[in-house]
């Protein structure tokens, strides 16, 4: 069994890989990775500003 990110949802959600689920199964695994991915961009963006803009205020 190859351990990939979505082999491992596949198995999580649907107890099955990855390639043996059908197309709409497999958009939701894709779709799930890519809503988990946008969110964790936006919250390390969101404490990089913070932590800049906090470090600014204090040198300025």
């Amino acid at each position: 069994m190859n351990d990939t990110w979505h082999d491992k949802l596949s198995q999580w959600f649907f107890q099955c890989d990855h390639a043996d689920l059908d197309g709409h199964l497999s958009l939701l695994v894709d779709g799930i990775l890519l809503v988990a991915v946008i969110a964790i961009a936006a919250v390390a963006y969101y404490v990089t500003r913070t932590l800049f803009v906090g470090v600014t205020t204090r040198l300025v």
